[in-house]
């Protein structure tokens, strides 16, 4: 039995991680043990759907619980204080991504991890998508030879208010930590290696990020060790075009 705490109620945990859990419990018997959310009728409320018996608004109360996993869904710019906290309390976590907003957040979190011997999985979930692992299995058949260049392009509209944090740079990192983290990582995925120089130009479409001094709209372009090359784009401006997603992938090889 695997027992599983979750913090953050929103809406990540309850339209992918929720139904997530039920399709694994198919297959792999596990709980959720407690939930956990500052808006407290959020916690009810993913409490009812989960068959949870634990409600909490402090994150704190919920890893004094006999947990053996740390589900968290909470703003970017909260994890890695949660994470952190999790693995003194010996708790293994996954993580939304992104991991964290800064380089320093990140390693935090993962010392730590190491320190208290535990588990820490950032949610890439492009790498267990049937179609993107297909994707890549035929890079390393060498199907398609070597992979010269790669574009990726995504955009949606975001439907949040200029108050959410989603629209706060210092909360959220904008659209090229918030979705950019997804593409970077498929780049090194399907690379298999690192990058070594980056260009990147964005700005600041729509009012909510004008008025938050966010970026709403940016390209990167990357090199890699072996001069592969790879494009993003990726946009919280396009309107939905009747999809809350957009989604397109060239591999050149």
């Amino acid at each position: 039995m695997i027992k599983i705490g979750l913090i953050g109620c929103g809406n990540i945990c309850n339209i992918a991680h929720i139904p997530a859990y039920k399709k694994i419990s198919e297959s792999r018997e596990l709980k959720i043990i407690g939930t956990c959310d500052i808006i407290k009728e959020k916690a009810k409320n993913t409490a009812i759907i989960t068959k949870a018996k634990n409600i909490f608004t402090d994150y704190h109360e919920l890893l004094k619980l006999d947990l053996d996993l740390v589900d968290i869904c909470t703003p970017t710019y909260t994890h890695s204080e949660i994470a952190i906290a999790a693995a003194k309390a010996g708790k293994d976590v996954i993580c939304e991504k992104p991991i964290a907003l800064t380089l320093k957040d990140a390693q935090e979190m993962i010392n730590a991890s190491i320190q208290y011997k535990t588990r820490l999985f950032i949610a890439h979930v492009r790498r267990f998508d049937p179609r993107f692992q297909h994707i890549r299995n035929d890079i390393i058949q060498e199907k398609i030879g070597k992979p010269v260049y790669i574009r990726i392009t995504e955009r949606q509209w975001l439907p949040f208010s200029g108050d959410s944090w989603f629209w706060k740079s210092n909360l959220s990192g904008g659209v090229i930590i918030d979705i950019g983290a997804h593409i970077a990582d498929m780049f090194r995925w399907f690379f298999n290696t690192e990058p070594v120089e980056v260009f990147a130009t964005g700005r600041m479409v729509r009012e909510e990020a004008k008025k938050n001094g966010t970026f709403d709209h940016v390209v990167v372009m990357y090199k890699f060790a072996q001069r592969e090359t790879a494009f993003m784009e990726i946009s919280w401006i396009f309107p939905s075009e009747g999809s809350t997603l957009y989604h397109y992938l060239d591999i050149v090889g």
